[in-house]
């Protein structure tokens, strides 16, 4: 079995907890890997459970979330089954991240579900789509502001490849003293997520994000369009590739890279209540970077360094662990 990175099963499951229907209990939006493919397309299928009200969820779910997640002939073919290979298996199931927030303020959370290509791709620009749903009256969940299977791509070939998404808090346009419930979506940036040369500048060079705010004044969705987006040392060192098996050991030099795992997209207000401001910062794979609705990314503020410094003190006291 090929030896790979466990974070990487995090593309494969996503559970998320929100009120979705507005009766103060938290109901989930399950994905498990399922897909199905239609006419040449490939769906990333996200279940709904509604909670029932005496600590329990549903059974069964209530419905089913299909998004556009490309062409099913772009994804790895291999049979697990003849050759044995589960990181074979796993690329063929789209990456899917799920957030839920208030973003128009009514007191029931709207779901937003990503999908976008795996490694091993050849087609990234097809497979990154988003929608964001609300509850209806009937408990059906539907898209709002027109946002059902929203492409995440440029229009001239690049796509976003394992993308996160969070809700965040950040100040309005007009008014600095008052924040809007945002959605922002980010990702590697690329045609194909496909990486050909062993070596270790191999990798994506490029990022992507894309967010959606809802304006209280106009009472419409305002949407920003697919932003490129440049990437620190710390985040692009996340899919360089890193030799597993050295040559210099009697190795066979394999190389393999974890951007199976969605980037790591969160928003958090780290200036505290003593500074006057109603807008978070935003976590961008390693970078944390301001933000606000009017320019997107601002200046990077630090960055972690999750990737080259980690050392397993229990194995290897020597010796870093990509």
């Amino acid at each position: 079995m090929t030896r790979r990175y466990v974070q990487e099963l995090d593309a494969y499951f996503e559970i998320e907890a929100g009120d979705l229907n507005g009766d103060g209990l938290d109901d989930l939006a399950v994905y498990a890997g399922r897909y199905k493919d239609v006419d040449g397309q490939r769906y990333a299928l996200v279940d709904v459970f509604y909670a029932t009200g005496s600590g329990t969820w549903q059974e069964t779910p209530s419905q089913e979330i299909a998004v556009d997640a490309g062409y099913a002939g772009s994804y790895s073919k291999i049979d697990y089954n003849s050759d044995n290979n589960w990181k074979e298996e796993i690329v063929k199931h789209p990456v899917v991240t799920i957030a839920m927030g208030d973003i128009d303020r009514n007191l029931k959370d709207e779901l937003a579900v990503v999908s976008s290509a795996p490694a091993n791709n050849n087609d990234a620009d097809s497979v990154a789509h988003f929608s964001l749903l609300a509850c209806e009256e009937d408990g059906g969940l539907s898209p709002v502001g027109g946002m059902d299977n929203v492409a995440l791509n440029d229009g001239a070939g690049s796509g976003m490849i394992s993308a996160g998404c969070a809700f965040g808090e950040f100040a309005t346009i007009d008014n600095e003293s008052v924040s809007a419930t945002t959605l922002i979506i980010g990702g590697w940036s690329a045609g194909s997520s496909v990486i050909t040369r062993n070596e270790a500048s191999a990798g994506y060079s490029q990022g992507a994000y894309y967010y959606v705010y809802y304006d209280y004044t106009t009472g419409q969705y305002i949407q920003s369009g697919y932003r490129a987006q440049s990437l620190g040392d710390h985040t692009t060192s996340i899919s360089q590739v890193f030799n597993l098996e050295g040559q210099e050991n009697g190795g066979n030099g394999v190389r393999v890279y974890p951007t199976l795992a969605p980037m790591a997209v969160a928003c958090g207000d780290l200036d505290g209540a003593k500074v006057q401001s109603v807008s978070d910062q935003v976590l961008f794979g390693t970078q944390v970077m301001d933000f606000s609705l009017e320019t997107g990314f601002g200046s990077e503020l630090f960055a972690f360094d999750f990737c080259m410094t980690q050392v397993d003190d229990n194995n290897n006291k020597d010796k870093e662990q990509p």
